[in-house]
């Protein structure tokens, strides 16, 4: 179960274990979602407890705790220094490996969530590159 962390009125940081966090950030007419985590949680759903407006998702890098639920969208932006990183970190064996060093020590539950998060779906990747502003609305 993720807890949630309100930080104003239109900011949260969700957070799982192993100090995982997403950020979400609400505006009238988007909302923008930094990281998708471990997904060691149903993150869709405490999103959409919190907002029904559609979703931007930015990576702020590679490494699996940050990418692990970005196949649950339809696609996603990272910078592009860090797509080579994201998708070798992507990659079945990687996840395999993970859920054996880390994630096989978590609650049932949890580990049942990082597992049904690992499939061959992958969302579109757009790159992304400093300065880019994110129009949420607001």
């Amino acid at each position: 179960m993720n807890r949630i962390i309100k930080l104003n009125e239109s900011v949260y940081h969700i957070h799982e274990s192993n100090n995982v966090y997403s950020t979400l950030v609400i505006g009238s007419k988007r909302a923008l979602l930094i990281d998708t985590g471990f997904g060691c949680s149903d993150l869709l759903q405490t999103i959409s407890s919190l907002t029904k407006n559609p979703l931007v998702v930015v990576n702020t890098h590679g490494h699996l705790d940050h990418i692990q639920m970005n196949n649950r969208f339809t696609s996603i932006f990272i910078h592009h220094d860090d797509v080579r990183l994201m998708k070798l970190n992507c990659n079945i064996l990687f996840k395999c490996l993970f859920y054996i060093l880390f994630i096989s020590k978590l609650a049932k539950s949890e580990k049942e969530h990082f597992l049904s998060n690992i499939t061959l779906q992958s969302p579109m990747i757009n790159t992304i590159k400093e300065g880019v502003v994110i129009d949420l609305g607001d």
